[in-house]
């Protein structure tokens, strides 16, 4: 989705994506519920991108995705990016499965403003691969007002090391 405001997203189940599974591009006020998202096998198989958006919820969901499973990023493609604020997304009572890159991640795109009220609660992180939870700023933002509570991260002894395809 792409410039969309508004948006209520609930009880869909996604699978066997080619790419970015669920995707937002400069979009705000955006509910996603209920979500499932599987069967993700090829790299770059993102579970959720969250592009220079803002007011957004994710909650009651399962997301496995093989590459990154919850990324908030933000494009320089955009007009005016680099005065734009991301800000005001929370992801609550998920659970998030990651095969190959980072469970959690903001970043490393980050070419806007501010980054800020960004939550992630009462969710558990299962099968973390690279990074359980990331933050990498690669560009210009100012990132803060991040709160990460309530979130279980399992520790696995037999994690397979990461191989490019």
């Amino acid at each position: 989705m792409e410039n969309c405001n508004d948006v209520k997203i609930n009880g869909v189940i996604m699978q066997d994506s080619s790419f970015w599974v669920a995707s937002f591009f400069d979009c705000s006020n955006i509910e996603i519920n209920n979500v499932k998202i599987t069967g993700q096998w090829r790299y770059n198989t993102d579970g959720i991108d969250l592009v220079n958006c803002k007011n957004v919820i994710l909650k009651n969901s399962f997301i496995h995705a093989f590459d990154d499973v919850v990324v908030i990023k933000a494009y320089s493609q955009f007009e005016d990016v680099k005065n734009e604020v991301v800000e005001n997304i929370i992801v609550k009572d998920c659970v998030l499965w990651c095969n190959w890159g980072r469970t959690i991640e903001i970043g490393i795109e980050t070419v806007a403003k501010e980054y800020k009220n960004i939550t992630f609660t009462n969710c558990d992180l299962i099968h973390n691969s690279a990074s359980a939870i990331d933050v990498q700023n690669g560009d210009c933002a100012s990132i803060h007002d991040l709160t990460i509570e309530n979130v279980n991260v399992e520790l696995q002894n037999s994690t397979m090391p990461e191989i490019y395809q």
